[in-house]
């Protein structure tokens, strides 16, 4: 059977639910994105060191739409929109700056940072070392997420750390760890995605063996932070400890919720929206039938939006431990 496909592209954007970091309440934050706070973590030591900062960036949005039994009229189509204007450098950039910026947070409501290089050698992190991602530094993969595909990611730990997982139970060498330095031990990873696709597919009719679709896209232009990284599929336990088993958990599954906190609009850097593949470093071989868009950004709005909007996370974050001091 022959389709014909009408395709319009719309940008439209958005600007409800932006907030800046000092606008959103800490009870929202918590809302969001904590799992589990067990034994208040944040009050067990003045000390903190965050042994794991890394920021995963969703380089590519999938999406599919139509149904797979093959007596359906639904047609199935699939759609891609892949970022485009920054490198590996650049990403590795905003990790840097999302360690450094965590740190300065923290520091200003009281905490003493501990280097990470200060306990490196000792054998309880050495052994969380065996749980190290098998995923490359800077390795563009795909990801499975609801049943159908999600896109894929860039992921850089900061300083170019090993990139690990706690243990799931509460006793492990990330606990020990912990009450050996007598200081918070944090491990986190962020998911940043820079623009939202909403796609609309309507059957328009129907001639002999041909279909008539018409699919409209919106760009959704604001940066969102979750706690799925990619990295360990849906498996992201205990993210930070405290001595005296002090514990706390983000929702590894806050990235599907349409709810999650957007912090910047993405107008200023978004410069040009094209069909086709990217011709820099991020690049995606095209597959028959996948309608493949490129978002073209300014490398450096982008970066300072990305930045922001890590800024804003970590003083959200400092400012929940401080209501839990």
């Amino acid at each position: 059977m022959y389709m014909k496909v009408v395709v319009s592209i719309i940008i439209c954007l958005v600007f409800s639910l932006i907030v800046k970091g000092q606008e959103f309440a800490t009870k929202d934050f918590s809302k969001n994105y904590i799992q589990m706070d067990s034994k208040n973590p944040f009050g067990k030591s003045n000390k903190i060191c965050f042994i794991g900062a890394n920021v995963t960036l969703k380089t590519m949005e999938y999406q599919r739409k139509g149904s797979l039994n093959k007596n359906s009229r639904d047609h199935i189509d699939r759609f891609a929109s892949i970022i485009d204007g920054i490198t590996s450098d650049d990403v590795q950039e905003l990790a840097d700056y999302f360690k450094s910026t965590l740190e300065n947070h923290f520091s200003k409501i009281g905490y003493t940072i501990i280097d990470p290089s200060t306990v490196e050698n000792q054998d309880e992190y050495k052994k969380l070392l065996t749980k190290e991602t098998s995923v490359n530094a800077g390795e563009f993969f795909s990801q499975m997420a609801a049943g159908q595909e999600w896109g894929a990611a860039v992921t850089f730990a900061a300083g170019k750390k090993p990139i690990f997982k706690y243990p799931k139970m509460a006793m492990g060498a990330h606990t020990k760890l912990a009450s050996k330095n007598d200081a918070i031990m944090v491990n986190l990873s962020v998911l940043l995605e820079p623009f939202l696709v909403n796609w609309d597919k309507k059957f328009v009719s129907k001639f002999y063996d041909s279909e008539e679709y018409k699919h409209t896209f919106s760009f959704d232009p604001v940066a969102q932070v979750s706690h799925f990284s990619n990295l360990f599929t849906y498996d992201l336990p205990m993210n930070i400890v405290s001595p005296n088993w002090g514990a706390l958990s983000f929702d590894p599954m806050s990235y599907i919720a349409k709810s999650k906190i957007k912090y910047q609009s993405a107008n200023d850097y978004v410069k040009e929206i094209k069909k086709g593949s990217p011709s820099g470093e991020i690049t995606y071989k095209e597959q028959q039938g996948l309608m493949l868009y490129t978002v073209t950004v300014d490398r450096d709005l982008f970066l300072d939006a990305m930045k922001k909007t890590l800024d804003a996370y970590a003083f959200q974050l400092a400012e929940y431990a401080k209501s839990k001091k």
